[in-house]
């Protein structure tokens, strides 16, 4: 066999490898877990027997309870959702995250934030074949998903997605399962994933 001809299956293997090298895994960042204290208006907790109040716009307000809450009352001013995982627990006993009982019942205040955006870099954490985080620098056109990618919406990062714009993807993995179809507007395809006309997923 010639040099050339080695070269050229040596330039061959590099492109192939650099094409599968190319598919990166990213992993959605944000939640909206009630335990944060960030959610809160002055960052006040609800402490035990607290009421909740839950700030909503137009657009439904989500929320996450994976844990216990001891609460007087949960007040969704407008429309909202709140998710339980699989450690939720109210009434029973107040949450590890909750401070102790106040001599009066007083409010905690959930704010309104509007969905986060599918384009931002910052809501994305790209990750390798293990799991763990990549950490080499990236322009940020090239810190969201896109259509050789996989996106991974974790079950314990319930949130909104603003979209606005068409997103294609190589795998969408919802709530730890693989998805051929996007699970709430159920729009069919094979293998690429379009989202088109659609401006937020719930």
């Amino acid at each position: 066999m010639s040099n050339p001809q080695i070269f050229l299956r040596f330039l061959l293997l590099i492109v192939a490898t650099t094409a599968v090298v190319n598919a990166d895994s990213f992993t959605w960042n944000k939640g909206r877990s009630l335990k944060d204290q960030d959610r809160y208006l002055d960052g006040r907790i609800p402490c035990e027997d607290d009421n909740i109040l839950v700030e909503t716009g137009d657009d439904p307000t989500v929320l996450l309870l994976d844990d216990d809450l001891d609460a007087s009352s949960i007040y969704f001013q407008e429309n909202g959702v709140i998710y339980f995982g699989s450690k939720a627990s109210i009434g029973d006993k107040k949450g590890s995250w909750q401070c102790d009982k106040n001599y009066g019942v007083e409010d905690a205040i959930v704010k309104k934030e509007p969905a986060p955006a599918f384009f931002d870099y910052r809501n994305w954490r790209q990750i390798d074949l293990l799991g763990r985080p990549v950490r080499h620098p990236k322009i940020h056109a090239e810190r969201v998903p896109s259509s050789d990618d996989t996106a991974i919406f974790p079950s314990t990062k319930i949130s909104p997605v603003t979209v606005g714009n068409q997103v294609r993807l190589s795998k969408l993995f919802y709530a730890g399962r693989v998805s051929l179809y996007f699970p709430i507007f159920r729009f069919h395809c094979v293998r690429k994933f379009n989202f088109q006309k659609f401006t937020s997923i719930y």
